[in-house]
């Protein structure tokens, strides 16, 4: 099952298609939470926990500025209590860490094995929490060379993200990017 695909459900059919991805990627420059409407819809369209845009990198010190399409779950507290965390440990996300260069498109399970990643404080305290235990990212950078990253998530018990997800956010890649620039 680890290299089944979520996009090969059947219930697909009925979901945003393509070109309406890019026309809210569009759109959300202007919305009154930035990029909300797609991330939710990017979500629907691949069936997944949550889809995210971080739009300031974590660096050591300092937290991300992350925007997700739907509401975690957690507590206000909790979240406030895991971002400040996350100024702390955010040089310790491995897969952050690898999305260094233009395109850079990788799965959580490809960046360190799970069970190194369970020992890793990062991903004890920052994505254990909120219930990420299959993460698909990659890195963006707008034309003024602004950078950051869209991903994906899911749960524990969901196959990884294969091909078919990785070729969309591909796809998506250059409209994200000149969305940034607005």
């Amino acid at each position: 099952m680890a290299n089944a695909s979520i996009l090969d459900a059947p219930y697909l059919d009925d979901l945003p298609s393509r070109d309406e991805l890019i026309r809210l990627i569009y759109q959300g420059a202007l919305d009154p939470v930035p990029f909300q409407a797609f991330l939710r819809t990017l979500a629907e369209r691949i069936g997944c926990m949550n889809a995210g845009l971080i739009l300031r990198l974590s660096r050591q010190g300092t937290p991300p500025i992350a925007i997700w399409g739907r509401k975690s779950g957690l507590s206000d507290d909790e979240a406030r209590r895991i971002h400040e965390v996350h100024a702390s440990v955010g040089h310790l996300d491995p897969l952050r860490n690898v999305l260094a260069r233009k395109g850079a498109i990788q799965t959580l399970d490809e960046v360190m094995p799970r069970a190194e990643l369970e020992q890793n404080r990062f991903y004890r305290e920052i994505l254990a929490p909120y219930g990420f235990y299959r993460m698909l990212g990659m890195y963006v950078q707008e034309p003024g060379g602004w950078e950051g990253n869209i991903g994906v998530v899911n749960g524990a018990g969901s196959p990884d993200f294969g091909e078919r997800e990785r070729q969309l956010l591909v796809d998506l890649r250059p409209h994200i990017e000149q969305a940034l620039q607005i």
